[in-house]
């Protein structure tokens, strides 16, 4: 990338393009899927980080929901960044703590998962915002943990989000939680994930397979370690592990079947722009039935 980034949001805007916003540069950039070339674009209205970015096709865009601020405040502003004239306009307000998650589901509306805050701590909060309207409200069920730095995936045989790890308040968790979009309800997913993480990547691979890498453990250390999901055994496996530590790092699947890993941060490089592919792990060839030896007929 143009500049390093670290609690940045990336989404497609076309087969071709993609945005990548905020993180600690202002100046937002597009990637071009062939050339492999980023290209400084417009500026959001607010400078902002650990917030989400959902590519639209009516009206096609990119909608920059939440996050926070250069000077660490919450804003609740929407954006909505226009291909057609590469600049960015308000689309409204809504107020998030920043490290939310936000997927779109296939009735348009974006299931948004963070926490409340109250006199008693961290309360699990969810609502779906409906961005033609401009409205929001609660789901019917709320989810069972307040979480941030999380990340929330749809899969689609049957169409159910999965909602991975992040931060309750007291430290990483490796919990994950399905959401059903017909009954708006939470679910526990029965199996942990392999190691607690908050500040991580999350995309969907082929045969409803989720990858999860780097972020942190322990709140403070960048990891490299990645994990895959099987969502028909529901359990979590080891997979390849990245060649840098990152917290905070963006990831875009591409039509190859590749990730793109964007930026993030460690304690030793401090901000990154490098970016890394992963490759789907090639199948193991089925071996051979043995021979028998050769002999004549009598």
């Amino acid at each position: 990338m143009n500049q390093g980034r670290v609690g940045h949001a990336v989404a497609r805007i076309n087969p071709s393009l993609a945005l990548v916003t905020g993180g600690t540069c202002g100046i937002c950039e597009v990637y071009d899927l062939d050339s492999r070339l980023f290209t400084p674009t417009g500026s959001m209205a607010w400078d902002r980080s650990r917030h989400t970015a959902i590519h639209l096709t009516s009206p096609p865009g990119v909608l920059i929901i939440g996050g926070v601020t250069a000077k660490t405040n919450p804003t609740p502003l929407i954006e909505f960044f226009d291909p057609n004239t590469g600049s960015f306009k308000a689309a409204g307000n809504l107020a998030l703590a920043p490290g939310h998650s936000a997927t779109l589901l296939p009735n348009g509306k974006i299931l948004l998962v963070s926490h409340s805050t109250t006199g008693d701590g961290w309360r699990p909060f969810a609502a779906l915002y409906d961005p033609a309207s401009k409205t929001a409200r609660a789901t019917h069920g709320q989810p069972g943990t307040p979480r941030e730095g999380h990340q929330s995936v749809l899969l689609v045989h049957p169409p159910k989000v999965l909602i991975l790890g992040g931060n309750d308040g007291s430290g990483p968790l490796a919990s994950a939680e399905w959401y059903d979009p017909t009954t708006e309800q939470f679910q526990l997913c029965p199996n942990p994930m392999l190691t607690p993480r908050t500040d991580f990547g999350a995309a969907i691979m082929d045969h409803d397979q989720v990858l999860l890498l780097g972020g942190t453990a322990d709140g403070r250390t960048a990891c490299a370690s990645a994990e895959r999901f099987d969502s028909t055994t529901q359990s979590f496996a080891t997979t390849g592990a990245l060649n840098l530590p990152r917290r905070h790092p963006c990831v875009l699947r591409l039509d190859s079947g590749k990730v793109l890993v964007l930026g993030g941060s460690n304690e030793k490089q401090g901000c990154l722009k490098e970016i890394e592919v992963y490759s789907v792990p090639e199948p193991s060839p089925t071996p051979e039935p043995p021979r028998l030896p050769w002999r004549p007929l009598p």
